[in-house]
């Protein structure tokens, strides 16, 4: 209908389950069958199959702790290294992560 092909060789299988025993199934796409993987990045997310951030959370830690402010500013400056943290790092920590804050008044 809408005449869209997938190319089976960039196509990949992410059983989500939180079962011991996973019935694990394999899919097909043009008669290859897709690979099966434990964790995949999507929108710079990582997706476990076991539903653990573990992954993600390690990978944003990573980028975001690079030590680029302290190397490029040290404790010169406090108002560069908070503003190069409020431009450089928060953004990463920050990305896909909702949180709801009450406002607090007074």
């Amino acid at each position: 209908m809408w005449k869209v092909t997938l190319k089976s060789e960039e196509c990949k299988s992410l059983h989500v389950t939180k079962s011991k025993c996973p019935l694990v199934y394999q899919y097909v796409i043009n008669d290859d069958n897709l690979s099966i993987v434990n964790k995949h990045k999507n929108l710079g997310i990582w997706i476990e199959s076991s539903l653990r951030w573990d992954s993600h959370i390690n990978y944003i830690v990573s980028k975001a702790n690079r030590g680029l402010i302290r190397r490029t500013f040290g404790s010169k400056d406090p108002v560069a290294v908070k503003t190069a943290y409020n431009v450089l790092v928060r953004p990463i920590l920050e990305y896909a992560c909702p949180v709801h804050v009450e406002p607090t008044f007074g």
